[in-house]
This record gives C-alpha cells, structure tokens and sequence, in this order.
C-alpha cells in the first residue's frame, strides 16, 4: 500500500473501496478458519491500483488464536500499524487484523496515517492507547469531506 501511494493524494473512493473489500473478503476467509494474520499493516498489503487488485502477504505471524490463559511469548507484527489492545499487551485477535486493515483502508483514502510515519515508538504506543478511548479525530479535513458517512462509520469503528 505504501509504495502506490507515496506522493499522491488518497485513492478516488470507489477504488479504495473496492480494495478494502478484497481486504476484508480475505480477513473474512482467513477468520472463518480461525487463522489470524497478526500483521495486516502497509507493508503486507500489495495494491495494483491499475488492476483494481490487492493480495494480503506474509503470513510468517499467522496462527490460530492464542487459548485463553496462554501467553504470546514474542511480539508481532508491525509496531506502526499494531492495534490498540496489542500494544497494550494483549495477543494478536481478529480484532487487531480487523484495526490493521481499517489503517490501511484510511491510508488508501487519504495518503497518509492517522498518526505520523515515524513517530517514536513511545509515542505511537502512547497515542494507540488513547486511540483506544476515542475514534480518530483523523477522519476530518478535505479529504474526508465527500467521502460516504457510512464509509466514514465502518472506518471509525476498525480504527
């Protein structure tokens, strides 16, 4: 995702729909077999935007759900994108590949994260944590101001 976008504004909304779709179609397919990707971020989702085609890639951290009680002994994935729950120490869950996705979805849209690429590690944890809490104020400002509510509702709620 991120190489077809550096430089460009977001994808016009039909095509970053459609490519969120296939998104959550795989999500849907890997999930009803219990297998969680653990590392849906940028990196991990190829986007040929003159195809309207995207694949879901490294499947190294897939796994079935930790059982209750079992502790994820090594992180995973990818800090920048990493969900809220994750980086408060919680194992990866559908939840978390579910946040991925919705980030990858709102980069489509609008060419950048909800928070600054390359931010301190502290800093993003810090801002996960209070994401936790409250929806990202970062679906306002003129790339959002067209954009369907109910679009802006669904990414509310994976972020």
């Amino acid at each position: 995702v991120v190489s077809c976008r550096q430089g460009a504004p977001g994808l016009p909304e039909a095509a970053a729909c459609r490519l969120g779709g296939m998104l959550f179609d795989v999500l849907d397919y890997l999930h009803r077999r219990g297998i969680v990707h653990r590392d849906i971020s940028l990196d991990n989702v190829l986007v040929a935007v003159d195809k309207l085609d995207l694949r879901l890639i490294d499947f190294n951290c897939a796994r079935l759900p930790l059982d209750e009680g079992e502790l994820a002994l090594t992180p995973t994935g990818t800090p920048v994108c990493a969900a809220p729950e994750v980086v408060a120490g919680d194992s990866p869950s559908e939840s978390s590949d579910v946040w991925g996705a919705g980030l990858c979805v709102f980069y489509m849209m609008s060419g950048r994260l909800p928070q600054r690429r390359g931010e301190p590690g502290a800093s993003i944890q810090r801002r996960r944590l209070e994401a936790a809490a409250a929806r990202p104020e970062a679906l306002t400002g003129s790339c959002w101001r067209d954009v369907d509510e109910a679009i802006k509702a669904l990414l509310g709620e994976c972020l």
